[in-house]
């Protein structure tokens, strides 16, 4: 249910905060604290992030970094969620519906590469393969994926 909310952009603030309240109660911190920053990024409840900084002892350079990597936690955690569905166009949307500096992250574009691939989009897929596959050779993922698009195309 939270996790649809937010894929959907309904009840933003109530879903992050729960989804940081529970993880919290299963002894999950990493996913509570990022839960949490998405909480205050929509609700700007500075307070909920003293009480996140105090409760899971964090240290940080950059105020920026901190939230677009809990960012693309939340995309990666609900791209999984809709993929694992076979919801592959809920899952492309929802991808680009997400912030330009979301959605330019690597990790992020080959999410969405993925998608085009299952989609059948073939030629988008290969756009961004050779171009994730250009910054970086070694990318696992990608090449993964390009192997398989090649093979079936």
């Amino acid at each position: 249910m939270f996790y649809d909310n937010i894929i959907y952009n309904r009840h933003l603030e109530d879903s992050f905060y729960e989804l940081s309240q529970l993880n919290i109660e299963v002894n999950e911190p990493n996913k509570a604290f990022l839960f949490g920053v998405n909480y205050v990024i929509v609700s700007d409840d500075q307070d909920y992030r003293d009480e996140l900084d105090q409760m899971f002892d964090v240290k940080y350079q950059s105020e920026e970094q901190i939230e677009l990597e809990a960012q693309l936690f939340v995309v990666q955690i609900l791209f999984q969620y809709l993929f694992s569905q076979g919801r592959l166009k809920d899952a492309k949307n929802y991808v680009l519906h997400q912030p330009q500096e979301v959605q330019d992250h690597r990790v992020v574009r080959n999410l969405l590469a993925m998608c085009y691939l299952y989609l059948g989009e073939y030629d988008t897929a290969k756009a961004l393969y050779e171009a994730l596959l250009q910054e970086d050779s070694t990318d696992i993922y990608a090449l993964c994926h390009y192997t398989l698009l090649l093979y079936n195309t």
